[in-house]
């Protein structure tokens, strides 16, 4: 197990996994988000948002969709 771990290869199959499964996480709070404050017609924006590959893309729509969802719950 010790040589796996040293390989690149598993480095970088474990950073994509780790990646995919942010991803996931992010599209999640992001579709919540959306629903909570747009209702049915917010979601019609997830196709085009989950055309978004890079990662701090992903991150910063997310922490937005977030403080708005704050802002007006107060």
């Amino acid at each position: 197990m010790a040589i796996l771990r040293e390989s690149s290869s598993y480095y970088e199959i474990f950073k994509e996994a780790t990646d995919l499964g942010i991803r996931r996480e992010i599209f999640n709070s992001i579709e919540l988000g959306l629903e909570l404050k747009f209702g049915i017609e917010g979601l019609e924006l997830l196709p085009e948002i989950r055309q978004i590959q890079d990662l701090e893309n992903l991150k910063q729509i997310q922490v937005n969709e977030n403080r708005r969802i704050d802002q007006t719950s107060r």
